[in-house]
C-alpha cells in the first residue's frame, strides 16, 4: 500500500470507530439491566482505546493535524459552561 491508501484506510477506520463508540455509548445510557449496561460500557471503552490508537497514529503522520487552543478561548468556553450551572 501506498501512503495515500494507508491514509485513505485510516481515515476510514477512524469514522467507523468513531460511529461505534456511539452506539456503544447509546448501548450503555439504554441498557436495562446491570449486566448489559456493564458489557456495553466495557465495549465502549475498548472502542474508545481503539479510536485513540487510530487518532495517534494519523497525528504522528501529520495525517489529523489539531490546532492548540489559545488561553483565552478555553477561558471563555470554561467560562460560558459555569454560567450553566
Amino acid at each position: 500500500m501506498n501512503e495515500q491508501n494507508d491514509r485513505m484506510t485510516c481515515e476510514t477506520l477512524l469514522i467507523e470507530t468513531k460511529g461505534l463508540c456511539d452506539l456503544m455509548m447509546h448501548g450503555t445510557i439504554e441498557s436495562a439491566t446491570p449486566d448489559v449496561r456493564a458489557a456495553f460500557s466495557q465495549a465502549l471503552q475498548d472502542t474508545l482505546s481503539m479510536q485513540q490508537k487510530i487518532y495517534d497514529s494519523m497525528a504522528d503522520k501529520g495525517w489529523y493535524p489539531s490546532a492548540q487552543a489559545q488561553s483565552q478561548q478555553i477561558s471563555q468556553t470554561k467560562q460560558k459552561f459555569a454560567n450553566m450551572q
